[in-house]
């Protein structure tokens, strides 16, 4: 379990409590029952870190029960979360993005990240179809998008078990909480891979790299709309290529 307290710049504290289930834990909070989505369950998971202490940044030492009191009751509520990362990403003429695909531990903001950077390449294949596409070209688009971002998309999914993992109370979990607050430089370098993935538009103007690392390759910047003469053996406009 994990907690986590945020300041506003309106004066406002936010705050939230992730309760990482596993095979009993997750019987115990069955999403298909109905009383788990009431307010009673979520009181009585805040009656399980009341005694957690929060950081105040005063002298009296302050827990999240403080929080709970002070918050109204109807702005408390209990979600079900999975992680998983789905096979199916698309179909015909839909295609799915962000949640819908992919899903994370909330924790470490990569579920927004890897929304945005799907989009991102998306809107390049679509940029990049012929001017009357037909179904073929909409698919192949579609399974290059995929191509691209479900690496990326395991890689995050990998590092959300790693986090929590290392928030657990298991003897485990406080050796990794070791090992990384002694971690070198190096090798927190090295673990910073996501940070190389910085898809951009190629139908704006791009940003100059001055990291000290490259980004890492992206196909999908390279998609270029198909010339009027490139057409295809049946009339139609050739599909984008990559």
């Amino acid at each position: 379990m994990s907690w986590t307290v945020l300041t506003t710049k309106q004066s406002t504290v936010l705050w939230r409590v992730i309760l990482y289930l596993d095979g009993k834990t997750k019987r115990d909070n069955d999403p298909f029952r109905n009383s788990e989505w009431g307010p009673e369950a979520a009181e009585a998971m805040c009656d399980q870190v009341r005694d957690f202490p929060i950081v105040s940044g005063g002298t009296t030492p302050l827990t999240m029960g403080y929080l709970i009191d002070w918050t109204p009751k109807e702005l408390i509520s209990k979600v079900m979360l999975e992680e998983k990362v789905f096979e199916t990403w698309h179909d015909c003429r839909t295609v799915l993005i962000g949640d819908a695909c992919h899903k994370f531990n909330p924790a470490g903001g990569l579920g927004a990240t890897n929304a945005m950077h799907d989009a991102v390449v998306l809107a390049n294949l679509i940029n990049a179809l012929p001017d009357h596409p037909i179904a073929s070209d909409i698919e192949n688009a579609f399974q290059a998008y995929k191509d691209e971002r479900i690496s990326w998309a395991k890689d995050a999914y990998n590092s959300s078990k790693s986090f929590r993992d290392m928030t657990a109370t298991s003897y485990k979990a406080k050796i990794i909480r070791l090992g990384a607050r002694m971690m070198p430089s190096w090798a927190e370098r090295k673990l910073l891979i996501s940070s190389e993935n910085r898809p951009q538009c190629n139908f704006l103007p791009l940003v100059t790299n001055t990291g000290s690392s490259p980004p890492a390759a992206q196909l999908s910047l390279f998609a270029k709309r198909p010339q009027p003469d490139e057409v295809s053996k049946d009339g139609n406009d050739s599909a984008a290529a990559i």
